[in-house]
């Protein structure tokens, strides 16, 4: 704000926050257009924040306070979760989930990313009916691809743990799953874009070496690396440079990869469905305009409990060992006779 003024700080970064602004002073003012849809509208983030603007909050402000809560939520939740107890465990925690640098980035901005990683987490973590689902209809009217991707995987998986599949391929089950992930991916981008008949034409076209790039992008966090110049507002060495600064947009894909591709059949039905969610989702975003790390923004914290999951079992393994290990140099000291 000192930097660019009150209204100049909503163009930094993202034209997201400009936008958003102007729908919470539409709604403020009640002079919505009747014919703009819901999606459009991003009701679930701009609604909180219409009340604190009528309590006096600044428009801007009240945008950065509903992203801000989201994220402290979304921290409290992980947290708790995980149960961790010391202050490094809970920062390493903070860090491979997302909740670290890079929620708290997005939770200074007027954007709607850190409530869409509360939701997403939610879906997938929560055991309550009522949770899951308000938490998929408010994600549709967020980022409806997103949402139609975590429905679908978890519908997929369903059907996967009910067949048994998992079991009957081993360590090939998680990379046919991504394969599977990123067809169905592109059939629903094709059925978004052009309806069935395009969906069917689509089928029948081979997959360019380009496109796998941009699929392969994202599970390094290198996306910029694959998308146009003209779609890029900044030059590579910033991009660079921010990803040093903010390094688990590229440690969190990688380390999610590395751990499901090695646990095999071996993942657990929720590790699945943030496997292929992620996977059917960068299927549909790597077609279109916008592949960036913004967009995987919100698989961040799935992906860093998959991450954290076999590092505890990892960690209790090594402990194991130990114990094992002292314990026969504990009978090897003591004489027999005694």
């Amino acid at each position: 704000m000192l930097l660019f003024g009150v209204e100049g700080q909503t163009r930094f970064y993202s034209n997201d926050q400009v936008l958003h602004t102007e729908i919470v002073r539409t709604l403020r003012d009640w002079t919505w257009m009747p014919e703009t849809s819901p999606s459009d509208a991003r009701l679930p983030y701009v609604l909180p924040a219409v009340l604190l603007v009528l309590l006096g909050v600044n428009e801007i402000l009240a945008l950065k306070t509903v992203s801000l809560i989201c994220l402290l939520a979304l921290t409290h939740r992980v947290l708790l979760d995980q149960e961790n107890k010391g202050l490094v465990q809970q920062l390493q925690t903070i860090f491979i989930t997302g909740c670290g640098f890079i929620g708290t980035f997005f939770s200074l901005l007027g954007l709607r990313e850190t409530m869409m990683m509360l939701l997403a987490y939610s879906f997938i973590t929560r055991t309550s009916p009522m949770v899951r689902a308000s938490s998929i209809l408010f994600l549709a009217l967020l980022r409806p691809h997103l949402a139609a991707a975590l429905l679908i995987a978890e519908v997929l998986v369903t059907v996967l743990a009910w067949t048994k599949t998992p079991r009957r391929f081993g360590y090939a089950f998680p990379p046919l799953l991504m394969l599977a992930g990123t067809v169905i991916g592109s059939i629903l981008f094709s059925v978004g874009r052009g309806g069935l008949r395009q969906a069917h034409v689509n089928l029948r076209i081979d997959v360019g070496i380009e496109q796998i790039r941009q699929i392969a992008s994202n599970f390094v966090g290198l996306q910029f690396l694959t998308t146009g110049e003209s779609n890029i507002n900044f030059s590579i060495q910033s991009l660079v440079l921010l990803r040093g600064i903010f390094s688990e947009t590229i440690l969190i894909p990688l380390f999610f990869v590395v751990v499901v591709l090695l646990a095999g059949s071996h993942l657990e039905r929720q590790h699945q469905s943030v496997l292929l969610a992620f996977t059917i989702y960068v299927g549909v975003s790597a077609n279109t305009d916008f592949n960036s790390f913004r967009q995987n923004i919100p698989f961040m914290p799935l992906m860093g409990i998959v991450v954290l999951h076999f590092f505890n079992i990892a960690k209790e393994r090594e402990s194991h060992l130990r114990s094992r290990r002292r314990t026969r140099k504990t009978l090897l000291i003591v004489p027999r006779g005694t």
